[in-house]
């Protein structure tokens, strides 16, 4: 019984593993792209390809469109604009026909693709430079500062390499299925092709070399990787090239130069990569030091940090909020400390905000922050007797406030002499004397910082 138990239990075994192995084979077969395409199903991709990658009236409509959407787009900061045009930019199909004629041999849809890549990439670069002169010099609230969706197209990595090879693999597969062009907007937007273009003609318009050179390379890394893509998985499909008696290479030279035009660009998307790892990882410990000594000051806090290359130094600035004046030798410590830390010639720059924290609990004591003077007199000998005057009254500093509405206040050396510095509204102030001239009432008065100065009694509400 026992013995019939097992052997029922292996045969189980045994049948889950045969179906498991055939349905890995199966996988294996969709995955390789075994199944070929039929003959005749490969002239109608081809001649639907050469079609498609034919410059005409309609390619460059939509190039003229999609460029004026996507930099539009960039410029006013909109991702959802930029989306839109990736959707109807014309340029994936006189790529992947530049893919298809290398592979296939045929010299006519190789000229018509690259006609359609040179020309209608010169024509969004030029148009996008126009409209980004134009746009920046209409006031239609073009933010002033570089926005980030152009920024996010100038520092290319191997990521987008990465991105781009799988999206040509996906667009020539589905090119070649009818039943998954569905699928091709969303290739359409997972490897951009216009916004890098457009954002090369930004950098013209703005002459900045940065942004033209960063978004160049990431238009080109798109490109020969979506056409290295599309080689590779059209000769997986079947798609052969037409050969002559005398030619006997297995691999045709078309998948060899796509093949180095990959490893070329990925050089230059490397070093950037790595000089980009590096500024984050020199940032990373820029700020752990900042954190880290300005909370050990009592209640300061690192509000911003900024960094930038100045003669071969790194120049840090720090924004930092605290409730007294820090000192020279605090800064001085903490600039030690981030040499020390990244090795590296440091000059920092600290910016301090004046904090003041008040609680409607616990108002504020003027004695805390401003001693009380105290009048003593010493008394006079006589020959008879010693007279001991009577001790003069304490003055004492009155809690009041700054009372200007929204604005700020200027003091005063003296009365109605030269101005000083300026507090906010709402500041608390300790009164220590008032003068009057002209019928014109003048208060001393002195802050948390213990900076003092003259304003009118009309600027304040004495507690």
């Amino acid at each position: 019984m026992e013995a019939n138990q097992e052997h029922n239990q292996d045969h189980k075994e045994r049948s889950f593993m045969a179906g498991l192995w055939k349905d890995i084979g199966l996988l294996w077969q969709s995955v390789t792209l075994k199944e070929k395409l039929s003959d005749t199903r490969k002239v109608i991709v081809i001649n639907d390809m050469a079609e498609s990658s034919t410059p005409g009236f309609d390619f460059y409509l939509l190039i003229i469109l999609s460029c004026t959407i996507a930099t539009l787009g960039l410029v006013t900061n909109s991702s959802a604009v930029i989306i839109g045009a990736m959707l109807i930019a014309p340029l994936m199909s006189p790529i992947l026909g530049l893919s298809m004629s290398s592979l296939t041999g045929r010299q006519v849809l190789f000229r018509r693709s690259m006609l359609s890549i040179l020309s209608g990439a010169l024509l969004a670069i030029v148009l996008s430079a126009i409209i980004t002169f134009l746009a920046y010099r209409i006031p239609y609230g073009i933010p002033e500062s570089m926005p980030s969706e152009i920024l996010a197209r100038i520092k290319p990595s191997p990521l987008d390499l990465g991105i781009a090879l799988a999206g040509g693999a996906a667009a020539a597969y589905a090119l070649a299925h009818p039943r998954l062009t569905a699928t091709l907007p969303g290739v359409a937007i997972s490897t951009a092709l216009m916004p890098p273009l457009c954002t090369v003609g930004i950098g013209l318009a703005f002459t900045n070399r940065s942004i033209f050179l960063g978004s160049s390379l990431l238009f080109l890394t798109n490109l020969s990787a979506i056409s290295f893509a599309g080689i590779i998985t059209f000769a997986l499909m079947g798609f052969r090239l037409v050969r002559r008696e005398s030619n006997t290479r297995k691999i045709p030279h078309s998948i060899m130069l796509s093949a180095l035009f990959v490893f070329i660009i990925t050089i230059p998307l490397a070093i950037l990569s790595w000089n980009t790892v590096s500024s984050a990882r020199f940032e990373r410990q820029v700020k752990d030091v900042l954190d880290a000594q300005i909370s050990s000051i009592y209640n300061a806090h690192l509000v911003n940090m900024d960094i930038q290359d100045v003669d071969g130094t790194k120049k840090v600035t720090a924004t930092v909020r605290t409730p007294r004046t820090l000192t020279f030798a605090e800064v001085s410590s903490v600039q030690q400390m981030l040499a020390a830390v990244t090795q590296k010639p440091i000059a920092l720059e600290l910016v301090v905000i004046p904090v003041s924290s008040l609680d409607t609990l616990y108002p504020p004591t003027p004695t805390a922050f401003i001693p009380t003077p105290t009048s003593t007199s010493t008394a006079l000998p006589t020959a008879t007797i010693a007279a001991t005057p009577s001790p003069q009254p304490t003055t004492t500093p009155a809690p009041a406030f700054i009372n200007t509405g929204s604005n700020n206040i200027t003091l005063y050396d003296k009365p109605d002499g030269k101005a000083v510095f300026s507090l906010p509204n709402a500041s608390p102030v300790w009164i220590s004397e008032e003068e009057i001239i002209d019928d014109v009432s003048w208060m001393h008065i002195t802050d948390i910082f213990g900076r003092s100065g003259w304003v009118l009694r009309d600027n304040l509400t004495i507690q």
